[in-house]
């Protein structure tokens, strides 16, 4: 009985990198932002230094959006994890009780 409990949790670590694979694909996709071009403050102008300037603020709230959608993707993943658990050891239980 207890080797069935243990090829579950076998089982479940081999699902997970694929469960979170297909989540990224069916779920929220995301897309990390490309990095700014950030000037040479030495020979640029201020025109350049305000522009990188509000590339970089713009870059930043797209990296936190980026962030936040890894999250999501993280949670929903775990959360199809715990389902595959816990069909696996409700057939583990079901299987033992015969």
């Amino acid at each position: 009985m207890k080797i069935l409990h243990l090829l579950g949790l076998q089982l479940c670590l081999v699902l997970i990198p694929t469960i979170f694979a297909q989540t990224t694909h069916a779920g929220w996709i995301c897309s990390e932002p490309s990095e700014p071009s950030i000037p040479n403050g030495f020979y640029a102008d201020e025109y350049q230094m305000e522009r990188a300037k509000r590339e970089v603020e713009d870059y930043l709230e797209e990296i936190q959006d980026y962030k936040e959608c890894l999250i999501r993707n993280m949670e929903e993943a775990n959360s199809e994890a715990g389902n595959v658990i816990d069909e696996w050891n409700t057939s583990v239980n079901r299987y033992n009780s015969k």
